[in-house]
């Protein structure tokens, strides 16, 4: 099974950074992996992730070249920043 881990590392109100795990929990290699979520703000930058697209409030991302495989046991980790943390709610 695979699992998702989201936190607020940092909030300055109007805006956030955030830190996102993906964890490979299972005996097979995830080759390429894509993560939909549905998120009431704006993601104004991301790293070791690629947006593929947003239709309102739905997101979709997917891996970046050098972590498009999980082997067992092992996790991606995504940065971003984000505006309108008004419409998140809190910690």
């Amino acid at each position: 099974m695979n699992t998702v881990d989201f936190s607020v590392a940092s909030d300055w109100g109007v805006g956030f950074s955030a830190n996102l795990s993906i964890a490979n929990n299972s005996t097979s290699s995830l080759n390429g992996w894509t993560l939909e979520f549905d998120a009431p703000f704006t993601i104004t930058e991301i790293w070791n992730a690629e947006i593929v697209s947003r239709q309102g409030n739905r997101y979709v991302v997917r891996n970046t070249s050098w972590n498009r495989t999980l082997v067992p046991n092992s996790s991606a980790s995504l940065d971003s920043t984000a505006a309108n943390r008004a419409a998140f709610p809190p910690n």
